[in-house]
């Protein structure tokens, strides 16, 4: 899992920007805002504020009540 950046450089693989791109290339919503790559998916930050992991061969049932919810379970406790 790789959190992703954003640098005034933009040149670095986990630059917001770039991948950003690239995931909606893939078909990600245009309303959801990727945080972190995890192997070609992402955990995405939705507008009602909640966490959803979106896979590019189709959308994932897993979801977090919000960002702290996510960097608890996820992050920190690695379920």
């Amino acid at each position: 899992m790789e959190l992703l950046l954003v640098t005034k450089e933009k040149k670095y693989p986990s630059e917001l920007s770039i991948v950003l791109n690239e995931a909606r290339e893939l078909g990600l919503p245009e309303d959801w805002l990727p945080i972190c790559e995890d192997n070609g998916s992402y955990y995405c930050l939705l507008p009602n504020g909640k966490v959803h992991y979106w896979t590019p061969d189709g959308y994932s049932n897993d979801s977090w009540e919000d960002l702290a919810d996510w960097i608890e379970q996820v992050w920190i406790n690695g379920d």
